[in-house]
């Protein structure tokens, strides 16, 4: 996005110096200097309320090899005392660089930020170039003194790869140690890109303990957490969806620590596939309310293992992923367990069902396990949303049981014996695309029609097929420009 100035930052110098000579005394001086000072601190807070860096997969990073992986402080030390004025945006690369050193002269400015987008870079990721910009960028003795002393506050452990960063100029250490300084965040939304959660400080700084207390005194009003993927290899990690690759990013790593974030109220995670790794892993949130788990490899036991630390959801939007070639199966009396956790509770419900299909033929049809039966125990659910193969087999075999009974006895409506009934907004889609046989899908589709004729007060839900996943979205907004 362009820079753009106000029109009095583009009067010339001269002329401010024309209009000032025109009565203006010493006391006129000295009202403007403290009017600028106060609109300064009323704005500080709005200015400094949210970060942004998530740089466009085509520009390119700094990379440790420009400095031959070099310490860059002996560089520091020879800037020149008058300083050198780097043109505006030369250095816009690095917005997380100059925003941490803005706060370590400024501190009271951490407590306004409240949001964070960030991208979580490669571990060989640097600040500079080249020696130029090192040596009039670089940190001060003083801004490098007070980043050591934050390092020390952290575990033992990491003290060593945390120092060994902010002397070379790694750009994974400097994100750490902005999170560190930002005890006031309610979100966090950081995107992975070829980089792994295992070991990345910007992770680190979220879920290690500090100065012997753990992460949640720490950043005790955090609210909202999104780990998102973009693009693993060069090439948007959209073209893995359709095969759904295990975790590429290790997204499933953080969770435990982000599940003792005690004010914590929504969850987003995309290509996350932990296997057996959350078992006996992730202590109670008991705020928790809504939850995004897409694209990843999450089957009815994994949900099991997550709803049980959720006790008091309200939105659930999932992804199942089945194996074909594996004849894995979902078990809908699972299925039908896990969701009886939060069936007191949830209000929204979206699930999907993908099958991967392997290259060779498989004659037996891939389908569900088991019936879902009556949800009529889902007392707040009013927004229903799920896959056609969830409930085909039962509602066909009904309908039939149905037509063959005299009329007088016949029940015509199916899905109303089987859904809330406060249920306000109703949708059926084709999750297993190609397991539901024509005939079966249109007597279900049929059964819904009947269902909505039935329940007037019930709304359906519409598929929107052409909305897509923006994989380049990107906010290139200067908030800080310049330290």
């Amino acid at each position: 996005m362009a820079e753009t100035q106000p029109p009095y930052l583009k009067l010339p110098n001269e002329l401010w110096d024309v209009i000032f000579s025109y009565g203006f005394v010493q006391k006129d001086f000295l009202a403007l200097s403290t009017l600028s000072k106060a609109f300064n601190k009323v704005v500080e807070p709005s200015l400094y309320s949210s970060f942004t860096w998530i740089p466009h997969p085509c520009v390119a990073l700094p990379v440790l090899s420009s400095l031959n992986n070099r310490d860059i402080r002996p560089l520091t030390r020879s800037k020149r005392r008058n300083g050198t004025e780097l043109p505006l945006g030369f250095f816009s690369h690095q917005k997380p660089y100059l925003f941490l050193k803005a706060l370590l002269e400024s501190p009271r400015r951490a407590g306004y930020v409240e949001k964070v987008r960030v991208l979580a870079p490669l571990s060989d990721s640097g600040l500079f170039w080249d020696s130029y910009q090192a040596r009039e960028c670089g940190f001060s003795n003083a801004n490098l003194e007070t980043c050591k002393k934050t390092i020390d506050l952290l575990p033992f452990e990491l003290h060593s790869y945390w120092l060994d960063g902010l002397y070379r100029g790694k750009l994974d250490v400097i994100l750490g140690l902005l999170l560190l300084q930002l005890t006031g965040l309610t979100s966090v939304d950081i995107r992975l890109r070829d980089a792994s959660t295992i070991g990345n400080p910007v992770f680190d700084a979220l879920s290690s303990t500090f100065n012997g207390r753990p992460n949640h005194y720490r950043y005790p009003n955090i609210r909202s957490v999104n780990l998102s993927i973009d693009r693993k290899g060069g090439a948007p990690v959209r073209n893995y969806y359709a095969v759904h690759e295990d975790d590429i990013c290790h997204a499933f790593y953080p969770v435990p620590s982000i599940f003792e974030f005690k004010k914590l109220e929504t969850l987003s995670l995309t290509c996350c596939s932990p296997g057996n790794f959350w078992r006996n892993k992730l202590s109670t949130a008991s705020n928790l309310k809504k939850v995004t788990l897409r694209n990843g490899v999450i089957n009815e036991h994994i949900l099991k293992t997550f709803l049980a630390a959720t006790p008091h959801l309200e939105e659930l939007d999932c992804e199942l992923v089945y194996d074909d070639d594996a004849q894995q199966r979902l078990d809908c009396d699972v299925l039908k367990s896990a969701l009886s956790l939060v069936q007191n509770t949830l209000s929204r419900l979206v699930l999907d069902i993908s099958v991967v299909y392997g290259q060779d033929w498989n004659p037996i049809p891939w389908d569900v396990q088991n019936f879902m039966g009556s949800m009529k125990d889902f007392q707040q659910l009013r927004y229903l949303d799920i896959p056609i193969t969830l409930y085909a087999t039962e509602i066909v075999a009904a309908s039939q049981a149905a037509s063959s009974m005299p009329f007088k006895d016949r029940k015509i409506d199916p899905w109303g014996e089987r859904m809330p009934d406060g249920l306000e907004w109703f949708g059926i889609r084709l999750g297993g695309l190609g397991t539901v046989i024509y005939g079966i899908q249109s007597e279900v589709e049929r059964c819904v029609e009947v269902y909505l004729r039935m329940n007037p007060g019930v709304k359906r839900i519409v598929q929107d097929l052409g909305a897509g996943d923006d994989e380049d979205e990107v906010d290139l907004e200067e908030l800080f420009s310049r330290s």
